[in-house]
């Protein structure tokens, strides 16, 4: 872990890591202190959403 350093929210680039299923993915990310920071959206089977993690970084995940 990085201490003292800016969290990363307003970069060009934004990193999605692939699950199995995003709606159970962000439960499981909101039970550990993540937070949503855009909700669900896609069409069925392809969805995708975005979470910040406890310092901030903003991630998106995907599902196929």
């Amino acid at each position: 872990m990085v201490l003292n350093r800016k969290s990363h929210t307003d970069s060009g680039s934004l990193i999605y890591i692939m699950v199995d299923d995003v709606a159970v993915t962000l439960e499981a990310i909101i039970a550990n202190g993540g937070k949503i920071v855009e909700a669900i959206s896609g069409k069925a089977p392809e969805f995708i959403a975005t979470f910040s993690d406890l310092s901030g970084n903003i991630f998106g995940i995907g599902q196929e």
